[in-house]
């Protein structure tokens, strides 16, 4: 049962890029044996996605035959955050998610992106200031949510600047910044203590954790430099996600760009 449930799982990643991604509550279907819990951000929320459109894990429940599905992520939600409601059994959070991993047969996360981009937004103040534009990371977050809306006359500079920058050193230089590098090695910690957390109630759930997208590639028509930025970050990520879960023994397919399986 288990290994079928594996294999219908990583038939569905490998096919997920083609498929749309929209809010849903909790739903019990007729058909089906298994309970399926959905943690993470605006991924599998479904953020910006209308009615008519299916998200992430309406799609996952309906690929894998779930009869009880239990939408619990939060927009906007950090891996940070999602480990310390896990964890903190003082938490006002703690027994829901508790009840919900207890009860489940399979658990997707997607968590991390929110994580990324408050780095990438703080390395991006760094090379403004390089250029001596001092900016805040709200600020350049605000750009980059509505670049060609009520935004641009502010911010219209400020992005072309970034764009135009020497930007490469900031992924990997230590000596220049660590934002990114520190949030790559906390995240996949994060993940890590987000499974042994799972696990610790429920060692029999098949855990699936999505990498990561470039959120920002839209951006490359105007500001190539800065769409390249967020690629370039997301591939090295992904990368040390890869290679870290491969450490620990764990499985990976396609989901997203690639799923890991814990």
């Amino acid at each position: 049962m288990k290994k079928r449930i594996l294999g219908t799982i990583l038939s569905f990643c490998m096919a997920l890029t083609l498929l749309p991604v929209t809010s849903f509550a909790a739903d019990d279907t007729e058909s089906g044996t298994l309970a399926y819990l959905a943690l993470g951000d605006s991924i599998t929320t479904g953020y910006g996605l209308d009615d008519s459109e299916e998200c992430f894990a309406d799609l996952f429940a309906e690929e894998i035959g779930a009869a009880v599905t239990v939408n619990a992520a939060v927009d906007g939600l950090t891996a940070a955050v999602l480990v310390d409601a896990l964890t903190d059994t003082a938490g006002t959070d703690y027994l829901t998610y508790l009840a919900a991993i207890s009860a489940a047969d399979v658990i997707t996360i997607t968590i991390g992106g929110n994580d990324l981009m408050e780095a990438f937004y703080t390395v991006m103040t760094e090379i403004a200031a390089a250029s001596g534009v001092m900016v805040d990371a709200e600020t350049i977050q605000s750009a980059f949510a509505d670049p060609s809306g009520d935004n641009l006359t502010t911010v219209s500079s400020l992005l072309t600047l970034l764009n135009a920058s020497d930007w490469s050193a900031y992924l990997t230089d230590a000596d220049t910044s660590t934002a990114f590098t520190d949030a790559v090695a906390a995240c996949v910690e994060d993940i890590n203590n987000i499974a042994a957390a799972i696990k610790a109630v429920n060692p029999d759930a098949v855990i699936v954790v999505a990498n990561q997208y470039n959120p920002y590639q839209w951006l490359g028509d105007t500001y190539e430099n800065i769409a390249l930025l967020f690629e370039t970050g997301v591939v090295a990520y992904n990368t040390v996600l890869a290679f870290a879960f491969k450490n620990l023994g764990l499985h990976s397919g396609g989901c997203l760009q690639r799923v890991c399986r814990f």
